[in-house]
């Protein structure tokens, strides 16, 4: 998916990005909206991490690459370096997850986890060794965002139905945190955010229709906010570093900072409604409420940043600004950027405290033995750091260690860290 988004040019449309033109350049495009289908199936249960999710839909994604080799068989040179690197480094460490099962402790274990290795690059081979340009990248692109986004409405209402029944929410939310439709938390809030960035950058893309921008626009709020209601702390703080490297890396910054700006908003507006049914649920305090009013706020606020969406992408069709006035716009909305910026620099070290403090005792949360319960009170994502992940480095470190060029087979950390763990959980 990276790879078709990076690959579609960010200028205006030409005659030659047409779709029909586009679909005749990258025939393969229909394969791959199949393995898309496939991807949004595994997001409806368990994120397709049990085995026996991820093999049989292996075994779909080789027919679909087997298919694609046959009927249009790649061009070397037309594959980028870097991604023909990338390739033969995943196939590389593919081979040698297979090659490990002579000699890891647990050979079963190791059997498993090169075949989903394997999984990871028919993947790659089938989005990355028949480039995707112009209209049919982003009508992959745009469409597995979609899917992404009505699968979020339906979660966020799917919890809502469930509060009615204080054990049926908890199963959802246990501890007050998101847990459906993936088993697990973080990888919950992950599962959203990854479809938050392209709904932002195709907001801002002037060949996206109006009516499709607005709709990625609210879709962006709604991914958030069901992304919070994980309570994920890898995914909050990865979330700013995320954003550096879209306004670093792309072009097009100052309508990133547009299109940014009524989702922020939106964003904003849930926040507070959102982290509440996290403390109610987990204290047993009125979650019903809570998670209504959350569900309310959050869908209202992304109709409304939709609409306003709607209306600045239409009034942007039938502007014409002079070549003077264009340049007066753009360091208007330049110092807007760069003053939103001082203000949440500044809010972050205002809500943050002495950051010298704050790094400390975010250091030895992480680093204490006790996990989790290293944490102080309060809401858990400015709490602490503490959890059993520094043991699984620690231990992770010394075995890499011992074993710097072979490894210990894949997938077989489990014994090793049972065996040298610190943790007191």
């Amino acid at each position: 998916m990276s790879t078709a988004a990076a690959q579609a040019p960010s200028g205006p449309p030409s005659r030659a990005s047409t779709l029909p033109q586009s679909l005749r350049e990258a025939p393969t495009t229909l394969p791959a909206l199949l393995a898309l289908a496939l991807f949004v199936l595994w997001s409806t249960s368990q994120a397709g991490y049990p085995l026996t999710h991820w093999a049989p839909g292996g075994l779909v994604v080789e027919a679909l690459l087997a298919i694609c080799l046959l009927a249009v068989p790649p061009r070397l040179a037309e594959i980028p370096g870097p991604v023909r690197l990338a390739w033969l480094c995943l196939a590389a460490y593919t081979a040698l997850s297979f090659c490990s099962i002579a000699w890891a402790a647990v050979p079963g274990d190791a059997w498993e986890g090169a075949n989903r290795t394997l999984l990871y690059l028919l993947v790659f081979s089938l989005f990355a060794l028949w480039p995707q340009r112009g209209a049919s990248a982003m009508l992959l692109l745009a469409l597995w965002t979609l899917a992404t986004i009505a699968l979020a409405a339906f979660v966020i209402l799917h919890v809502n139905a469930a509060a009615a029944s204080p054990t049926r929410l908890h199963s959802l939310l246990p501890g007050g945190r998101l847990t459906y439709p993936s088993s697990y938390a973080n990888a919950n809030a992950a599962q959203w955010l990854i479809a938050f960035w392209p709904a932002l950058l195709l907001v801002r893309e002037r060949r996206t229709h109006w009516l499709l921008r607005a709709v990625l626009a609210g879709g962006a709020v709604l991914l958030a906010a069901v992304a919070l209601l994980s309570v994920s702390r890898g995914s909050l703080y990865a979330t700013p570093v995320m954003l550096l490297l879209v306004f670093a890396l792309l072009p097009e910054r100052l309508r990133t900072f547009l299109a940014l700006i009524p989702v922020a908003a939106g964003i904003a507006v849930c926040t507070p409604f959102v982290l509440r049914v996290n403390d109610r649920v987990e204290h047993e305090r009125a979650a019903a409420s809570a998670v209504h009013a959350a569900t309310a706020v959050s869908l209202a606020a992304a109709l409304v940043v939709g609409l306003l969406v709607a209306l600045a992408a239409l009034a942007e069709r039938g502007l014409s600004l002079s070549r003077g006035s264009a340049l007066t716009a753009r360091r208007g909305v330049t110092a807007l950027a760069l003053a939103t910026l001082a203000a949440a620099l500044l809010g972050g070290l205002i809500a943050a405290g002495n950051p010298v403090t704050r790094a400390r005792h975010a250091w030895d949360t992480f680093k204490s033995p006790r996990g989790y319960a290293a944490n102080g009170t309060g809401n858990r994502l400015t709490s602490g750091l503490g959890s059993s992940r520094y043991d699984f480095y620690r231990v992770a470190l010394d075995e890499f260690d011992a074993h710097p060029v072979l490894g210990i087979g894949a997938d077989n950390f489990a014994e090793p860290y049972l065996a040298h763990r610190r943790s007191e959980e």
